[in-house]
């Protein structure tokens, strides 16, 4: 089985509810597994980026250490770090647990032909519960347990069992997973190969290049950032996007890059050979179509005012 699939599996053990439940041995266990299982779906991601680094990018990239943080329970601290001559990428557990869960809801709504504001809302549910999950177990208190889409919507049981066991869902679940994780890293990795690190701060404009870097890369590596958007209505959840974007933020909204993620996509997959014919003969033309132009719609939607990249 894929290592993506098997973190998915062994993620819906790792909600910090059922971690208060397991004694101490049971909770180191199930997190080794867990770390394992991460750190192999990110090596399996960088083992395709290397063939499409230049050597510069290749030098810089072999001082990088990634690691996952098992004990992290930060929502957003995805990050890469530079100290003197030590280079690093940190994935805190929390973002992973709480992605996993948004990779569900997701492939769950768009299989259940649900309209996509309320996977939006699935979302915030998930970024609340998790944030009032560390905020309990930090107070010594029972953590709240964490829905899945199915009871969030209040499926029957057997409909959401029927669902969420299909092989398509699954399928969706680990193109999902796995190309989020592929960009995020991607990200991650064009800050330290374009040089934001030597300066004090981030700013805005190096968070945009380093998503056009990390489009690049990962559509040359064999990933679509169509299917990466779910990292960043995540991270849109947790921002709580619903104003106009001012300027202030050193990350563009959540929202604004995923159009950017689907118009790029987009772009890639319809220059692919065979793609457009792929779409006609199974009836699935108007459907493409018509969910990138919902999720496209979504900062307008929210009045919010994308920052234009200008890229290298």
């Amino acid at each position: 089985m894929n290592s993506i699939i098997r973190f998915f599996l062994l993620g819906s053990l790792l909600l910090p509810s059922n971690l208060a439940a397991q004694s101490l041995e049971q909770r180191d266990h199930i997190m080794s597994q867990t770390y394992r299982a991460a750190k192999r779906s990110i090596d399996d991601a960088m083992d395709r980026f290397w063939p499409e680094l230049d050597s510069y990018e290749a030098a810089i990239m072999g001082t990088v250490e990634i690691s996952v943080d098992r004990y992290d329970w930060n929502l957003y601290g995805v990050r890469a770090v530079r100290r003197g001559s030590e280079r690093s990428i940190h994935f805190p557990m929390g973002f992973l647990i709480a992605n996993l869960y948004v990779v569900w809801g997701m492939a769950a709504n768009e299989l259940a032909g649900h309209d996509k504001d309320l996977g939006l809302d699935y979302i915030h549910e998930i970024s609340d519960v998790v944030k009032r999950s560390v905020r309990a177990t930090n107070a010594g208190q029972r953590p709240p347990p964490m829905p899945s889409y199915g009871e969030f919507v209040r499926m029957s049981e057997a409909e959401w069992r029927r669902l969420a066991t299909s092989e398509q869902y699954m399928l969706y679940v680990e193109a999902m997973m796995g190309d989020g994780l592929a960009f995020i890293l991607a990200h991650e990795i064009g800050h330290h190969v374009q040089g934001h690190l030597d300066g004090p701060a981030s700013s805005l404009q190096e968070e945009l290049s380093a998503d056009n870097y990390a489009v690049g890369l990962s559509i040359n590596s064999g990933f679509n950032p169509i299917l990466a958007f779910t990292p960043f209505l995540l991270f849109a959840a947790i921002e709580n996007d619903t104003g106009v974007y001012d300027g202030t933020s050193t990350h563009p909204p959540g929202l604004c890059r995923v159009v950017m993620m689907l118009r790029s996509g987009s772009d890639a997959a319809l220059r692919e050979e065979g793609f457009m014919e792929y779409l006609t003969e199974n009836n699935l033309r108007d459907e493409w179509f018509e969910s990138q132009a919902e999720l496209a719609a979504l900062p307008d939607e929210h009045g919010m005012d994308c920052p234009e990249s200008r890229t290298r």
